[in-house]
């Protein structure tokens, strides 16, 4: 093993250079260390963001608000498990794409809309 300041060769379990003092990188850590996992984000809060979107665009009365509902109800069951920025992305998304479709739907049913 070599020092990456200034090249010096060193002992394999050395922590510090001997020429130069630098510290080599080497630290020992315990053998029961907790790596914790890296997570993007759950599912639920995935499908709030897709099925809120779905509901924004789908163009049938009533079925898209149903979606964006399942979307919210996801959004929120994610935000509980800990997903908290992903999740608030799709509760957003998921409110107002149920928006969109309370008023599409509306405008279908009354007649003023046709498709």
């Amino acid at each position: 093993m070599f020092c990456c300041k200034c090249g010096a060769q060193l002992q394999a379990d050395s922590r510090f250079c001997t020429s130069c003092g630098n510290q080599t990188g080497v630290v020992n850590t315990p053998s029961n260390y907790y790596y914790p996992k890296k997570t993007l984000g759950s599912g639920e809060a995935t499908a709030s963001i897709i099925l809120g979107a779905v509901a924004f665009f789908l163009p049938i009365p009533v079925l898209d608000i149903m979606v964006g509902i399942a979307g919210l109800i996801l959004g929120i069951v994610a935000r509980k498990k800990g997903s908290e920025g992903i999740a608030v992305v799709g509760i957003v998304i998921s409110i107002i794409g149920t928006i969109n479709a309370l008023i599409f739907t509306y405008y279908v049913l009354s007649g003023q809309l046709f498709i």
